[in-house]
């Protein structure tokens, strides 16, 4: 009977942890709707069964501790994918960093100047986020200031017209928001001499 009882909770948590997984997992609404009821059907047979071998307020016990020990493992299986995502990432952006000698050199353009010291109208060089999916994460785009905004740690972000964006696109499709961590530089649009003299 141990072994019974023993095979039946492996089932209840396998059928919980499975139907977790297909939440995240399964596309189609149909699919997913099917699958999570079978999986239900599992846990309950699996649940009646138990009831036959103990007392229903043991078996209830049992079952929700299986089905907290399958989202426990579920949880931890979406820290360890957000783990490598972060660290897949963190590999791109150092990759853009070692590379970023020669692609300043191949565009001829040089970091004049920590962007802090960057006004509204001057021309912001940044990557876009990896999160947008860029076909070049590594590529440097170019857009003009309209509004910069700082916070309590005096971080700067940046609201910009794209250079980048397709002609036919609306004004408003053209500007986006890029956070310091975006940040490689600034053009100023004054000369040095023009500052001087205002």
């Amino acid at each position: 009977m141990a072994s019974e009882i023993k095979r039946l909770l492996e089932s209840i948590e396998q059928a919980e942890l499975a139907m977790l997984r297909g939440l995240q997992g399964l596309a189609s609404e149909v699919a997913r709707h099917d699958f999570i009821h079978e999986k239900e059907h599992e846990i309950d047979t699996a649940y009646r069964r138990l009831c036959e071998l103990v007392k229903e307020p043991v078996a209830t016990a049992l079952t929700l501790e299986c089905m907290n020990c399958a989202f426990l493992l579920y949880e931890k299986e979406l820290w360890i994918e957000q783990l490598r995502q972060i660290e897949a990432e963190q590999r791109v952006i150092d990759d853009a960093r070692l590379q970023t000698s020669a692609e300043v050199s191949s565009h001829r353009i040089t970091r004049k100047q920590p962007h802090d010291r960057a006004e509204v109208g001057d021309i912001l060089l940044y990557r876009l986020k990896l999160s947008d999916n860029p076909v070049d994460p590594y590529r440097l785009c170019r857009g003009k200031i309209l509004c910069i905004l700082t916070d309590e740690r005096n971080r700067r972000d940046y609201f910009v017209e794209s250079f980048d964006a397709p002609s036919d696109w609306f004004d408003y499709e053209k500007r986006e928001m890029v956070y310091s961590s975006q940040v490689y530089g600034f053009e100023p649009t004054k000369k040095p001499n023009q500052e001087e003299t205002a």
